[in-house]
Parts: structure tokens; C-alpha cells; sequence
């Protein structure tokens, strides 16, 4: 490939084998790079210092050894998804795998993991608001547009406000399941 630079190895653990798959490789920062950052491994300014120096400078890789591990990462709007998810859906219909948590204790992770000292918010951050905002405001124009719908297709006929009650319900949330990314003990793994 002769490639230098940042990039993103994406691999899947094959549930029935167990074997590690390889899937892509892109070139570009990953996903889980706020994670990294707040386990103390900042990539980007890593990045910026080879860019800069060819290298990254010896007082800047001193942090590398000593990054915080069980750090976790909180989207909390993919949570709400997950969590209506689980509350109103089977297993099956979502294709869990065994063993997977019972809708109690998704209800206590929903209600406890904002409180944990190791959890960091993905998108809410007091320093840069403005990215949860924007995505509480698009999800609650998309709550009452759906909601408007419902209460006229109530007022055309119950019949049909029943039916399209159940289609609003069956849409289910507008994102896929929550999730939470956990630090791992290496940032390179």
C-alpha cells in the first residue's frame, strides 16, 4: 500500500467460529476517537507532530504508556434508542446474542451511566454544547412530526388512528441501538 498516516482497521469476531475477520481498512480518523482522547491518548495532536516533525516529539509520547483504561463513552441519544428498543421489542426481533441483559438492568444502565465516574459523554460536553443541541432539536421536530401525524389521523377516523398508531410504534426509534465504546488496554488495539 506504501501508506502513511492515520487509519482505521475495522475487524468482527465471527459469533459461531469465534474467528477474528478482518473487514475493511479506511484511511481516516475512526468513530471511537473521542474515546481515545478522553483515556488520554489525543491521536490528532500525535498526528499534527508527525505532520510538523516527521515524528512525534519524545515530551509528547511520554502520556502514551500511562492512558486510562475503563474509560467508557456515553452517546445519550443512542441510548433513549436502545433503551426504547429493548422495551419494545423481543430479543429475537432485534437479533440479540445470548447472553444478552434483561430489561431491568437495561433500565438501571439507562438510568445509572451518566453517573459514573468513568463515563464521558460522546457529544454533551459543556465545552462545545452545540452538537447535542442541534441533534435534541432534530429528534424533537422528528418526535412531533410523527406525533401530528397520529392526532390527525385520529381526528380523520379511530380505525385508522389505531393503525397509524401502530405503524409509528413499529418505525420504533430513528437511529439504531444505542452504544458504549469501552477503552481497551492498548489504544492500538
Amino acid at each position: 500500500l506504501d501508506w502513511q498516516g492515520v487509519a482505521m482497521a475495522e475487524c468482527k469476531v465471527e459469533h459461531e467460529s469465534g474467528r477474528h475477520v478482518f473487514m475493511e481498512l479506511n484511511g481516516r480518523l475512526w468513530g471511537s476517537l473521542q474515546l481515545a482522547i478522553d483515556a488520554g491518548v489525543d491521536f490528532p495532536t500525535l498526528l499534527v507532530d508527525c505532520a510538523q516533525r516527521g515524528h512525534v516529539a519524545a515530551e509528547k509520547a511520554t502520556p502514551l504508556p500511562t492512558y486510562l483504561t475503563g474509560i467508557r463513552s456515553r452517546w445519550s441519544w443512542g441510548d433513549v434508542d436502545h433503551l426504547y428498543a429493548r422495551l419494545h421489542k423481543s430479543p429475537e426481533a432485534l437479533q440479540l446474542v445470548p447472553p444478552y441483559p434483561n430489561r431491568t438492568t437495561v433500565i438501571r444502565d439507562f438510568l445509572v451511566a451518566p453517573f459514573a465516574r468513568s463515563t464521558r459523554e460522546e457529544i454533551g460536553r459543556w465545552s462545545d454544547p452545540l452538537p447535542l443541541l442541534l441533534e435534541s432539536t432534530r429528534r424533537m421536530v422528528a418526535l412531533f412530526a410523527r406525533l401530528a401525524a397520529l392526532f390527525k389521523a385520529r381526528a380523520a377516523s379511530p380505525a385508522v388512528a389505531r393503525t397509524a398508531r401502530g405503524e409509528a410504534l413499529a418505525q420504533g426509534p430513528a437511529n439504531p441501538p444505542g452504544h458504549r465504546r469501552t477503552a481497551s488496554p492498548s489504544p492500538l488495539d
